[in-house]
């Protein structure tokens, strides 16, 4: 499927790798503008899974879950990730995880079951899914 995920105005490309009953994940592969190429997204293929473009805010998000109790919430935003878990079985907070575009760990936060529901990010992941 060609769609611009990184909202640089240029086509990209997303392959269904994985189709689960609940989770699809996908290889994707961006263009690069200035050798005209492809390049596959590692960062996005292991954090965006059942993907989807909120082009007016420049925005692609994704939701996870395994099993009954763990989920993973993912925003993908001006080149910087930000992935949220949670854990209701073993009734622990999770964290939020800030990555740069070279996927490298900014930032790791703690957070419970009322952030990972209500935080503002995953507000907006929830209202578009």
């Amino acid at each position: 499927m060609f769609e611009d995920l990184n909202f640089d105005s240029y086509p990209d490309i997303r392959v269904s790798e994985n189709y689960g009953d609940v989770n699809i994940s996908y290889s994707y592969f961006l263009y690069d503008p200035k050798t005209s190429i492809y390049r596959y997204s590692k960062q996005l293929f292991n954090n965006i899974i059942n993907p989807k473009g909120l082009y007016q805010n420049k925005v692609l998000i994704g939701q996870s879950h395994d099993g009954c109790c763990f989920y993973e919430k993912s925003i993908w935003y001006h080149n910087n990730l930000y992935k949220f878990s949670i854990n209701y079985l073993k009734n622990k907070g999770g964290e939020m995880i800030h990555y740069n575009d070279k996927n490298k760990v900014i930032k790791k936060t703690s957070i419970n079951k009322v952030m990972f529901e209500n935080a503002p990010l995953i507000k907006m992941i929830d209202n578009n899914l």
